[in-house]
């Protein structure tokens, strides 16, 4: 992943026409994780979405948690844990990851209440075609420095 101060926005604003800020949750537990799926659509991702011009990260991050997944109360950092780029259709987005560790039985309640289609995954059965290759980067990332 990358620091955000390594981003090339950054320091060349005039190489990118534009940009979109997105915030999102790792939801984990000892052996999987939650992910939610918009509705239409086939692929699951981690819970989030873009951040509005007059939100912060984490009030972003909590009004994303609330549309997705209900009225949950995760204890979390008020920062992310980590940031990462992707290119969409030669658009930039910005990706910051907040992250908490619940029990699983936790990751069940929420996968039956959620307000979207979510479903908690092993670890190991994550693959592009049920979700996004960046979604399973950051994923991994995560899991390595969580362990370190």
């Amino acid at each position: 992943m990358t620091d955000i101060k390594n981003i090339p926005f950054i320091n060349k604003v005039e190489s990118i026409d534009s940009f979109s800020l997105r915030v999102a949750i790792i939801v984990t537990s000892k052996t999987r994780v939650l992910l939610v799926r918009n509705e239409g659509k086939t692929k699951y991702k981690h819970v989030g979405g873009h951040v509005k011009l007059s939100e912060s990260l984490y009030q972003g991050l909590k009004r994303e948690i609330a549309e997705e997944i209900g009225d949950v109360n995760f204890e979390y950092s008020s920062n992310p844990a980590f940031f990462d780029q992707i290119w969409i259709d030669g658009d930039l987005m910005i990706n910051a990851y907040f992250a908490v560790t619940v029990d699983e039985n936790v990751l069940d309640n929420i996968s039956e209440t959620s307000k979207m289609s979510s479903k908690p995954f092993r670890f190991d059965e994550l693959n592009i075609d049920m979700t996004f290759e960046s979604e399973i980067r950051a994923l991994n990332y995560y899991l390595s420095t969580k362990y370190k």
